[in-house]
């Protein structure tokens, strides 16, 4: 297997794992995707975003920069963060483009992430831009513990980014300005 379909194969089930255990196997088929959407942005969900014919579908797209910052544990919370959006467009009242309102932040505490708009107890519960917490003792600890015993999760598959930091070198000859190689005054350009 190509690590490009082990990872989407390993995406996909673990987003039919959540949608059994957190909304009843009731969110419907999407688009999953990475994307580099700003550098604060740790995932988004994009109502009626991928067409075919006449089907048309949603998207939740994670920040694979957000995969290599934070535990794996903190990466499923905001894919389910996700899918709370992904349930608020097919069974809730859609508030306008980004907003997180009253109803969609009761069905994260239903499912075990706090929301709040800086990550931490006594944070706002609504807004243009949120994030959220896990709950102590909530849900979602739990079905975290199980899915990564649970072979059919596919957690430990997901592939998560690393990054390189290369050593500093020494400027190359054509990087050096004229005069620090003669004396002249002009910049090579």
């Amino acid at each position: 297997m190509t690590p490009t379909t082990d990872q989407f194969e390993a995406y996909q089930n673990i987003f039919s794992y959540f949608n059994a255990e957190l909304f009843n196997g009731k969110l419907p088929d999407i688009i999953l995707n990475f994307s580099r959407k700003g550098k604060r942005v740790q995932g988004f969900f994009a109502p009626k975003r991928w067409g075919r014919g006449d089907n048309v579908v949603h998207e939740i797209s994670l920040n694979p920069d957000a995969s290599h910052a934070q535990d794996i544990k903190h990466v499923m919370a905001t894919f389910v963060h996700e899918m709370a959006h992904l349930w608020q467009q097919e069974f809730g009242k859609v508030p306008r483009g980004g907003y997180h309102n009253k109803q969609w932040g009761d069905r994260m505490k239903e499912i075990g992430l706090y929301p709040s708009n800086t990550g931490e107890e006594g944070g706002k519960e609504t807004g243009q831009q949120m994030t959220h917490y896990i709950i102590v003792g909530g849900g979602m600890i739990s079905l975290l513990k199980l899915c990564r015993k649970n072979t059919c999760c596919h957690l430990r598959r997901f592939y998560s980014l690393r990054i390189f930091r290369r050593p500093k070198q020494k400027p190359s000859i054509h990087a050096l300005s004229v005069r620090q190689i003669s004396g002249a005054r002009r910049v090579c350009r």
